[in-house]
C-alpha cells in the first residue's frame, strides 16, 4: 500500500478586542488527509476544538488584524502549544489515519472504542 498523508493546520475563529484588534483567543483545528494511491482510498480526520489564548502583554508592535495571515496565525499556535504537543498531534493523526486504512479503527467491524465500558454513537 502506497499511502500518502498530509496534515493541515486551520484557524477556525478569531477573537479580538475590538478597540484594537488585538488578538485574545484563536480557535483551531487540525486535518489529516490519507490517500492509498493504489486502491484511491482516502480517509479524513478532524482534531476540532483545539484554542490557544495567545499572551495578552501589548508590546507596540503588533500586526493589524486586517494584515494577519492564516500561516502567521498557525506559527503562534503552534509556539504557544509548544514543541512536544505540536509534535503529538503531527505523529497521533497520521498513525491513526493508518490504522483506518489498515481497517482496525473506523470500520463498522471495527468501530472506535474509547474502553470496554464506553462507545460512542447517536440513538437516530
Amino acid at each position: 500500500m502506497a499511502l500518502s498523508i498530509n496534515l493541515t493546520w486551520n484557524i477556525t475563529d478569531i477573537t479580538r478586542d475590538n478597540s484594537d484588534g488585538f488578538v485574545t483567543e484563536i480557535k483551531y483545528s487540525i486535518t489529516g488527509v490519507s490517500l492509498d494511491s493504489e486502491t484511491g482510498v482516502t480517509y479524513t480526520h478532524v482534531a476540532t476544538g483545539g484554542y490557544q489564548v495567545p499572551d495578552h502583554t501589548r508590546k507596540g508592535d503588533e500586526i493589524l488584524f486586517g494584515n494577519l495571515t492564516e500561516s502567521k496565525v498557525v506559527e503562534w499556535v503552534k509556539a504557544g502549544m509548544g514543541t512536544d504537543e505540536v509534535t503529538f498531534w503531527e505523529t497521533s493523526i497520521p498513525k491513526y489515519l493508518r490504522l483506518m486504512h489498515d481497517g482496525q479503527i473506523g470500520t463498522p467491524e471495527h468501530p472506535l472504542i474509547l474502553d470496554k465500558n464506553s462507545s460512542t454513537g447517536v440513538p437516530w
